[in-house]
């Protein structure tokens, strides 16, 4: 898996962005396995306990075996104990950044305190110019141009 390669002291996190409406079995354990070995799932769920129909991407609504409309609803309940599993945040969605915020600060949060390093930045002040407007007025006197004489018209 991608995120195992990362160093110990990174932020190994996915996020899980669902209305919680799938069956998997074995997803609590797994989700647990995961937390174990360092790596955290944030959720965000979305949609509503009321739940809608699923539009067909060619028009209409997505049916079951039987003919029936499917509805969709969210199962915070389920998404809930998939974040407690991950060791990590749940949050609803909602049309404010808040959520997306809180999540996205959740999830870079390092494993390792921050250390103060005597590293140094290097800030260039670009003076590229200085040189280009010398030679542009050394130049300057070429280009006047001597006055050219008319074509008269026979």
């Amino acid at each position: 898996m991608l995120l195992k390669s990362l160093p110990e002291d990174s932020a190994r996190s996915m996020l899980l962005i669902s209305d919680g409406d799938f069956d998997e079995s074995d997803l609590v354990p797994r989700i647990e396995k995961l937390a174990q070995e360092g790596i955290k799932l944030h959720v965000l769920g979305v949609g509503t306990e009321e739940g809608a129909l699923v539009p067909a991407p060619q028009g209409g609504w997505v049916t079951d075996r039987s003919g029936n409309p499917i509805r969709s609803a969210l199962n915070e309940d389920l998404l809930k104990e998939l974040a407690r599993a991950g060791q990590a945040s749940y949050q609803e969605a909602s049309f404010r950044d808040d959520d997306t915020e809180e999540v996205l600060e959740a999830a870079t949060v390092t494993r390792l305190p921050p250390e103060a390093g005597d590293e140094r930045t290097r800030i260039w002040n670009e003076r590229f110019y200085i040189p280009v407007l010398a030679l542009a007025a050394l130049l300057l006197p070429q280009f006047r141009g001597r006055a050219r004489p008319r074509r008269r018209a026979p």
